[in-house]
């Protein structure tokens, strides 16, 4: 991953300055959850003695806390595990889509502590800039030790602070980052909101403890992303896991305002399966009302919601040869058709992937658009821990 150039490596207030290394144990630390000396010595290639140093810092800082004593497998001596302190610092975290704003207060372990939805009234980047900056002012009179701020949404981002163009809000070469900066006094990193919702589920979610992942995404758009070796592919310019017009094996739906037919948004997206159900029915009918008729045992309706469920496991099979991802989560607005018929998505799976190792398949139980803010809370944390964060804004 590429670092912006407008980076910052300037401590918060109040903690020391802290070198490439120890920031290297931080983040281990905040990836596993709790983790023992011997355990993160291991995975950081150093011996327990350098370890011990490296991770005073930490400590005396308040970042990192240690656990209750544990026994050592093999030794039988009592350990003090470590774990992220998750009072020493409070992040934002928001969302934005066409209609709403959805923020989050977490916690530096990325526990959400309070959240807020707000309308779009307004699209412009001026009204949003404002309503966000609102948010943040509010909690911060309320909640101590703000460190920074994340921002996610649908579009394609450079240098986690422009947005290059979000056609949904008619925004375009929005240095999005430094309006709120300088508004706030905080750094604020933004990102892609897939992307973003990728690291949570790295940092906080089914990919926890694993080194690779892939996500895909349903709504209203059909969305993709992945960390290899502990790290978020971001793509240049910044475009990974654009999968909307990859063609899926099978595939046959026309793509609206294109020449190709059978992609993933063609297939997959919430309208392409309102359209597949309206073939399949005569009448229109939401994606709620498809998913109630096949559960009351409607043959078409049903139909339907299999074949969607085999061409999204079509494209989670596919991220799996392509990466050989340890987890993958499939999540977004329009995963009840996974839940629906899991067994099919497996299916789709091993179609395209017949001869890989299958790796661990999360369906997203309970979605909700929080998650997506959280996410933008997750890269705020992230880039704060590593000295990403982009530089406050004059």
């Amino acid at each position: 991953m590429s670092t912006s150039a407008a980076a910052t490596r300037e401590p918060l207030a109040g903690w020391p300055e802290l070198d490439d290394t120890v920031r290297r144990v931080a983040v281990l630390v905040l990836r596993r959850g709790q983790v023992s000396r011997a355990d993160l010595a291991r995975e950081m290639g150093m011996s327990t003695g350098s370890l011990t140093r490296v991770t005073k810092p930490l400590l005396a800082a308040g970042l990192v806390l240690e656990g209750s004593a544990q026994r050592l497998r093999g030794t039988g001596r009592p350990s003090l595990p470590l774990e992220v302190n998750p009072d020493r610092a409070a992040f934002v975290g928001v969302n934005i889509t066409g209609s709403m704003v959805y923020a989050v207060l977490t916690d530096l372990r990325g526990d959400v502590r309070d959240f807020r939805h707000l309308p779009v009234t307004d699209p412009s980047t001026t009204a949003v800039v404002e309503q966000i900056a609102g948010l943040v002012r509010d909690w911060r009179e309320h909640r101590p030790g703000l460190a920074g701020v994340g921002v996610a949404l649908g579009a394609r981002v450079v240098g986690w602070r422009t947005v290059v163009e979000a056609t949904y809000l008619g925004w375009r070469d929005v240095d999005l980052a430094g309006e709120l900066s300088r508004r706030l006094g905080l750094p604020v990193a933004v990102e892609n909101d897939v992307h973003a919702f990728t690291q949570a589920a790295h940092l906080f979610g089914p990919g926890r403890g694993a080194s690779s992942l892939a996500v895909v995404t349903l709504g209203v758009g059909v969305g993709a992303g992945a960390v290899t070796h502990d790290q978020l592919l971001v793509g240049s310019p910044s475009q990974a896991g654009a999968v909307g017009h990859l063609p899926l094996l099978g595939g046959t739906a026309d793509c609206h305002g294109s020449d190709h037919v059978g992609c993933a948004q063609a297939e997959l997206s919430t309208s392409a399966v309102e359209d597949k159900a309206a073939a399949r029915l005569g009448r229109r009918v939401d994606v709620p009302e498809l998913l109630a008729l096949a559960r009351g045992g409607d043959r078409p309706a049903r139909e339907v919601v299999e074949q969607c469920a085999h061409q999204l496991g079509v494209l989670a099979g596919t991220m799996v040869a392509v990466l050989g991802p340890q987890v993958v989560f499939l999540s977004g607005d329009g995963i009840d058709l996974a839940r629906a018929a899991p067994g099919r998505v497996r299916e789709g799976m091993l179609r395209v992937a017949p001869g890989q190792p299958q790796p661990s398949l999360v369906i997203d139980e309970e979605f909700s658009f929080d998650a997506w803010a959280r996410g933008a809370a997750a890269t705020a944390i992230l880039h704060t821990l590593t000295g990403r964060m982009p530089a406050v804004a004059s």
